[in-house]
């Protein structure tokens, strides 16, 4: 038995990949910034500002309102404004304006979605919790029992006094809506600082952007769980937000059998005819609340109703891999996307000459989190594949800082052989294949038997490379010497202080 279960958060990651490109209209610079367990996950900023103490300044505006809203809104702090008033009892109790401001709008689209977005859903989510922990599916009358109750849950506000006044019984979560609510304060307070000229706050992968900076996000395949894929569509993000939902790869194992994380509130049950839902909008918690509504919502319904909220748009990623968007999406609309990249093939070809993509190696890894209080770094990585000669014929995966490529040559055995091979290939793989470094967590990369230039290699021996390096941290490698061609194989290889393992699976795979 499986569970896993997330901050309300961090929910989101791996569903949208972002590949950031800076357009500042005002004559100021972009200054980055990283921060770790911001809400349960990663924070990214970007402000736009005349100088560097005033992006600094502004980076402390939102430093000091992110925790002041999490100890208002969060669901996992006890000690929380939102606990507090869950148990206060029935009384009218006075609230603070943000949590007010977050109750009103989570009633707005509890209406406008017919009840797909339900904060009370939270006792629905308890039921199919403790149910994963005994390893036993909730009966079917436990299940109806959980939903009346749900139905019957709510609040009243009076907004003129400021107080609300809980129903008897009721249990809710705000994750839907208060991290988006959160992530338009953020933008807000930025933006009024002195100097600055434009924001953009990413949290967990949904985001917002305004004034002078501009980017372009990459849509990840819910299907495709791997760091080396490339988006399935790219849309420009201008003074607007994107969020992104999806219940394909989070949910409860039981008796060998997965159950998506998102429930319908009205039946109790977990759907999943909607693997991913990406949704732009003005606001951040417009956009939060309508992609973990289209979760539950019949696919055509959803489309209708984001049409009919002014400035939204929609790509839905139904269970079999079909599109559908809505009129005012601004991207590309493809019709469907590929499923699995490598499934097991009951028996292997006999052929030793060329893998002819019917083989695969997939490199798992878990960047290790670091025993501090303070500040983190995080790594920069590299994932690569040399010859039996030492020849690098394919980078598979290459983690910088976006703002610090002068920093790059401190993976110093990559660069080595990047220079290497730049002597062979002059092209500038690192503008192609460079993504953000990522916070400590397990990732995959998959190799397809291909080098740089999408040529197939044959089978052989070749030396696998993951190394990582940490600005006022260490230094560290892994390197592991395989023979690649008809015998599938699985190998872990001992971590270190930055890479706490790696394990390697090379096995046959169907052709797509």
């Amino acid at each position: 038995m499986k569970y896993r279960s997330y901050w309300f958060a961090a929910r989101r990651l791996g569903v949208l990949a972002l590949f950031l490109t800076h357009s500042v209209g005002a004559p100021a610079a972009a200054y980055t910034f990283h921060h770790e367990n911001v809400l349960g996950t990663e924070m990214e900023l970007h402000i736009a500002a005349t100088d560097p103490a005033r992006a600094r300044e502004a980076e402390s505006v939102v430093l000091t309102e992110v925790d002041r809203l999490n100890r208002i809104l969060s669901s996992y702090d006890q000690q929380s404004e939102l606990n507090r008033w869950q148990q206060g009892g029935t009384s009218a109790q006075r609230v603070s304006p943000a949590l007010m401001a977050v109750l009103t709008a989570c009633e707005r689209w509890r209406a406008e979605t017919d009840g797909a977005f339900e904060p009370a859903v939270a006792t629905l989510t308890t039921l199919w919790q403790d149910g994963a922990l005994r390893d036993e599916v909730p009966t079917a009358s436990a299940i109806a029992r959980s939903a009346a109750e749900v139905a019957g849950q709510g609040w009243a506000i009076d907004a003129q006094r400021g107080v609300v006044t809980l129903s008897p019984g009721t249990r809710i979560s705000l994750d839907g809506l208060a991290k988006g609510y959160i992530i338009d304060q953020l933008v807000e307070k930025a933006m009024a600082c002195a100097g600055v000229s434009g924001v953009m706050v990413n949290i967990g992968g949904d985001l917002r952007v305004s004034g002078a900076l501009s980017l372009e996000a990459g849509l990840a395949n819910p299907f495709r769980d791997n760091e080396g894929e490339m988006p399935m569509a790219r849309i420009p993000v201008m003074d607007g937000a994107v969020a992104t939902s999806g219940g394909y790869q989070r949910y409860s194992e039981i008796q060998g059998k997965r159950y998506p994380h998102i429930l319908n509130p009205k039946t109790g049950w977990p759907v999943d005819h909607v693997a991913s839902a990406t949704v732009t909008a003005p606001r951040a918690q417009d956009a939060d609340a309508l992609a973990t509504a289209l979760n539950v919502l019949p696919v055509a319904q959803g489309i209708a109703l984001v049409e009919e909220i002014d400035g939204a748009a929609c790509l839905l990623v139904e269970h079999d891999g079909a599109v559908r968007t809505s009129a005012r999406w601004p991207g590309p609309r493809p019709s469907r996307i590929q499923m699995a990249a490598a499934l097991p093939t009951a028996a292997p070809p006999t052929d030793s000459t060329s893998w002819d993509g019917r083989f695969a190696l997939s490199v798992d890894f878990e960047v290790a989190n670091p025993e501090t209080d303070g500040r983190y770094r995080r790594p920069y990585v590299g994932v690569w594949v040399c010859d039996d000669e030492g020849f690098p014929i394919r980078t598979l995966l290459l983690w910088q800082q976006k703002d610090g490529l002068r920093w790059l040559p401190s993976l110093r055995q990559w660069y080595r052989d990047d220079q290497i091979r730049s002597f062979v290939d002059d092209r500038d793989i690192v503008k192609t294949i460079s993504r953000s470094t990522r916070p400590p967590g397990s990732y995959s990369v998959v190799w397809d038997g291909k080098d740089d230039q999408g040529v197939p290699q044959p089978a052989g021996t070749y030396t696998l490379h993951v190394e990582a390096a940490r600005e006022h941290g260490t230094h560290q490698m892994i390197t592991k010497e395989l023979t690649l061609g008809t015998t599938p194989f699985e190998v872990a290889l001992e971590g270190n202080v930055e890479i706490s393992h790696v394990r390697l699976n090379y096995h046959a795979v169907h052709g797509e």
